[in-house]
Formats: C-alpha cells, sequence, structure tokens
C-alpha cells in the first residue's frame, strides 16, 4: 500500500510536470525553436488567440482605455472592444469609427435578438454594451459627416431600449433651456409610485463624454448607493449636439446648471437638502461655474477642478498653435497638406473651433481666455471635493490645488496616485475606486447636514 501510495504521488507529480511544459511551450510561443501560430506547424494547446495589446499612439490608447474602464458597470466587455481594436491601425484612428460600429451593430442585433425571445437580461446588457460602442464610434467620427450624429442617436437609442429593462425609474428628459432644451435622463432606484424624496446628484461630463457614458462610470454607481441621478448635457456637449448642433460651449454655464437645478426640484423624489453637483473632465470647470451663483446645490464634485480652460487645453497640446504665423480658417482646413498636419489633426482642430462657436484658430484662442473663474471660485461657498489624477500632469494638479485653496467653503482635496491604479484622467482606469471615494464623501457630507 505504502508503495502503491508512492506510485500514486509520482504519477501525479508527473502529470503536473507535463502540464507546466505545456503551459510553457504556450506561453513562450516566440522563441524561436517553439512555434506559433504563424508558422506551418500550430500550436494544440493555447489560452488564447486574443493578445491584450493597446496603441502607442497616446490618445488612441487612452480612448481604448476610457472604453475598457467601463466594463466594471456594464459599458463594454473587453474581448469584444480587443477586436473592434485589433482592426484599428495603431496612429490612424481613421477606421476606428467603423470598427466600433460594426461592434456596435453586432452587440445590438444579438441584444435585440435575445429580447424577441424573451431574454431580458441578456438583451438589456447587450444593449447597454451596443450604446457605449456606439459612444466610441462617434468620438473619432469626422464631425462634418453625417455619420457621426448617426452614431450618437444609435447610442442614444439603446441606452434608452436598454436602460428601460431594469428595475429602475428612467425618465427621458427634454429640459426646458432658454428657448430649446437640455437632453438627459433621470433615473431612481424606487420604481413605487409613492416616490420618496431622496438624495439626489446630478452629474454632467465635459468636452467629449455623454450623458449615457457617464451612467457607465458615476452613475449606476448612485443608484446602487440608493441616491438619484439626473444626468444630462449642456450646451456645446456631445449629447446636446446630436440635437442642437449649433449649440456651442459657453464660459459662464450659471444659466444651464441653474435650468437643471429648476427642473430637479420640482420633483416629489427629489430632496431639496440632499443635493450633489457633479462635473466630470471639462465639466469640472462648467459645474464649478454653475455653483458660483446657484446657491440651492449642497455639495459639488469636481473631476478634476478646471478654473482656466484656455491654460489647460494650451498644455494639452494647443501650444504649438500660439506661434503659427498666419491664422486658419475652417474653410483653410482641407487645403493643409497631409504632411504638414496629420488628418486626425484637422478633424480634432476643426471640430474644437466649431464646438466653441468659433472660425478660425486665432479666434478659438482668444475665445478660450474668456473661460476662465480663477477670480470667482470664492463664491462657492459649499463643500467641495476636489478629485484629480497624479498622471494627468502639472497643470490640472495646479488648478486643482488652487481650487481647494480659494473655494469659500469646506473643500477637500483626492489625488489619485500611481499606485491607486486610477491615476488617469477621471480615473477611468479605475472607476470603482473613483466612486467609493466620490460617494462615501457625499454621504458623509449629507448624514451632517
Amino acid at each position: 500500500m505504502h508503495l502503491l501510495s508512492l506510485s500514486n504521488h509520482f504519477i501525479f507529480g508527473f502529470l503536473i510536470f507535463c502540464l507546466i511544459l505545456i503551459a510553457s511551450s504556450v506561453v513562450y510561443a516566440d522563441n524561436d525553436s517553439t512555434p506559433n501560430v504563424n508558422q506551418t506547424t500550430q500550436i494544440n494547446l493555447a489560452r488564447s488567440s486574443m493578445k491584450i495589446k493597446g496603441f502607442s499612439d497616446p490618445e488612441m490608447d487612452f480612448q481604448l482605455m476610457r472604453s475598457i474602464g467601463t466594463d466594471w458597470y456594464g459599458g463594454g466587455i473587453l474581448g469584444e472592444i480587443l477586436l473592434a481594436a485589433s482592426e484599428i491601425t495603431d496612429g490612424d484612428p481613421s477606421n476606428w469609427p467603423k470598427s466600433f460600429a460594426q461592434l456596435g451593430m453586432q452587440v445590438e442585433k444579438d441584444g435585440r435578438e435575445r429580447l424577441a425571445k424573451g431574454h431580458v437580461v441578456s438583451a438589456r446588457d447587450a444593449l447597454m454594451r451596443a450604446s457605449n460602442y456606439y459612444r466610441a464610434a462617434e468620438y473619432y467620427a469626422d464631425p462634418r459627416l453625417p455619420e457621426r450624429q448617426e452614431f450618437g442617436l444609435k447610442a442614444h437609442t439603446c441606452f434608452i431600449d436598454g436602460i428601460n429593462l431594469f428595475d429602475w425609474r428612467v425618465d427621458v428628459l427634454q429640459i426646458p433651456y432658454q428657448d430649446s432644451f437640455l437632453p438627459g435622463y433621470f433615473l431612481s432606484p424606487d420604481k413605487d409610485t409613492n416616490q420618496i424624496a431622496r438624495k439626489t446628484i446630478l452629474i454632467m461630463s465635459g468636452y467629449d463624454g455623454t450623458s449615457e457614458e457617464i451612467f457607465f462610470g458615476a452613475g449606476r454607481a448612485a443608484l446602487e448607493r440608493g441616491y438619484n441621478i439626473l444626468l444630462f448635457d449642456g450646451p456645446g456637449q456631445v449629447g446636446a449636439l446630436r440635437f442642437h448642433p449649433h449649440m456651442s460651449f459657453i464660459p459662464d454655464y450659471s444659466q444651464p446648471i441653474t435650468a437643471v437645478v429648476d427642473f430637479a426640484l420640482k420633483r416629489k423624489d427629489v430632496d431639496p437638502n440632499q443635493l450633489a453637483l457633479y462635473g466630470i473632465s471639462l465639466g469640472g470647470y462648467f459645474a464649478a461655474s454653475g455653483a458660483i451663483t446657484e446657491k440651492r446645490i449642497k455639495a459639488l464634485i469636481l473631476n478634476s477642478p478646471i478654473v482656466d480652460i484656455h491654460e489647460y487645453l494650451i498644455a494639452g497640446g494647443l501650444s504649438q498653435l500660439e506661434n503659427i504665423p498666419e491664422d486658419l480658417r475652417l474653410e483653410d482646413f482641407d487645403y493643409i497638406p497631409d504632411e504638414e498636419m496629420s488628418p486626425k489633426y484637422k478633424i480634432s482642430l476643426w471640430n474644437m473651433c466649431t464646438r466653441f462657436g468659433q472660425s478660425s484658430i486665432f479666434s478659438l484662442l482668444e475665445h478660450l481666455k474668456e473661460f476662465n473663474i480663477t477670480g470667482l471660485v470664492n463664491k462657492i461657498t459649499i463643500p467641495t471635493l476636489a478629485m484629480v489624477g497624479e498622471g494627468e500632469g502639472k497643470i490640472p494638479l495646479k488648478q486643482a490645488q488652487y481650487c481647494v485653496d480659494h473655494v469659500a467653503g469646506p473643500a477637500t482635496l483626492h489625488v489619485f496616485d500611481i499606485q491607486s491604479g486610477a491615476d488617469s484622467h477621471c480615473q477611468m482606469n479605475n472607476s470603482p475606486l473613483s466612486n467609493a471615494v466620490l460617494y462615501d464623501w457625499l454621504d458623509e457630507i449629507f448624514d451632517e447636514q
């Protein structure tokens, strides 16, 4: 019996050793002595044919991480996103819209077919992912072509069809604003007709985000903690441009923020004593601008706190435009040789000019100087949380510190360091930690009131 036991242990150990050898042959498949899938002799055992690989182009790599970062809250799946990315040339995002739009169509089709068969959970998950894939396609789409609006409206439709399959209360909004409206969503964890007045957070994105995308960041996390959420897109923001193509960014966001607060406080399910405003990315500037005059907000979260958009964007790459010898107008862009300015950069500049309502580079640079609230943040008297990633650079860190040093109300600065795994812009590489910091702070603020 003892010899038999030893024999069994030897056989078991030998099998483990063989498995390690097999695994090692896969891991080191790029070694000259080991065949790989590109050679005639193929490996008979492998973990996956898909490789985790980003882009060397910094902006494209960030946009990839941006999509992957929504996976925790249902905005994407790694395998699908990497599949779309594999069809895109590094450094050339021209095929990005097509690749992510195709993925969006594929996943949307799957979701609608599952819904027709009564598989509600599977359908809603697919439609939510499809919405965010269409948003990714919208990001790099040429703003001069109709497909960009098409992708955006598909993101909007898939989101509505998916979100209504959850057990939350969902209202699709058209918030009155001047002679038009601001699009948005109101969601509550309570579908009961006897609506409870709940703590509520108003959330807005920035330069290129949308209300739908925000849901996969801070929105769902709020619902899980018992908050109502009101997601909205203001003047110049992507979600608003889908309906109002000529509505541009404005330096003073007090009117849009007041319009949203007016709308929220008319609802019986919103507790007026527990109303917060959260601005993400350039939304950090817009939310702060609105909070300067809007005193019905009880707490403010800025991620990141931007007080000078001109300085911020110059640090982000516009500095090279300050020394161009002559002005460039919108109609000039098509005549600039690609070897002098890459197509992706031309599209980006054209887009920025129109988003800020300007017709040339010089007028854009001058207009951006109006987006400055450094002398006004001392009028913010409510508790303020400033969030910024260590990896964002010197200017965002500088402006975040300025904000907490100059607001009149109690202020907290939270810097996400590299070791947190959340050091990127808006913590898109670790949204659960970002939300933990945000909502734990907000819970404590509201508990004290």
